[in-house]
């Protein structure tokens, strides 16, 4: 059936809040997280500013024909860690992703909530949520375990 539905999760990292906030700020470290599950073109260089209304192209697997999708970014505050977006398009009427870093022990945790309306289909695309950014973790492990960022 079809509503909306919600998605949670939080990981933790061993790294300093400000070098994760940069990280998961960043589109190139995006687009790195997402590889071989999504694919952009259209992504801009640099880092996620409140404002920004960005019209990319998507590719699940980077195999199917590339889909429009639209991301706009209500709010993003690098002083408390916090951003907002909005973003609709391949069958999706709105995506929409909050989220924070806040300091744990010597590292850092992320939390993200994802609010999805697909009409018949959001449970699918809550599924699809909970397996991408699960998948963005180890490899965010990675990207800062490897270099500075």
């Amino acid at each position: 059936m079809g509503g909306v539905r919600t998605v949670r999760l939080t990981h933790d990292y061993d790294a300093p809040p400000d070098r994760l906030w940069r990280l998961v700020t960043d589109y190139s470290s995006l687009a790195r997280s997402c590889d071989g599950l999504l694919s952009f073109s259209g992504l801009p260089d640099g880092r996620v500013r409140e404002g920004q209304e960005i019209d990319v192209r998507v590719r699940l697997f980077g195999r199917f024909p590339p889909q429009p999708y639209t991301m706009r970014v209500i709010a993003c505050d690098d002083d408390a860690m916090t951003c907002l977006s909005e973003e609709k398009g391949m069958g999706v009427r709105r995506w929409r992703h909050a989220f924070a870093v806040t300091p744990l022990g010597s590292g850092s945790r992320l939390s993200e909530e994802i609010e999805i309306d697909a009409g018949p289909l959001t449970a699918l695309y809550a599924a699809w949520a909970r397996i991408l950014y699960s998948r963005r973790h180890p490899r965010r492990v990675e990207m800062l375990e490897r270099q500075a960022v």
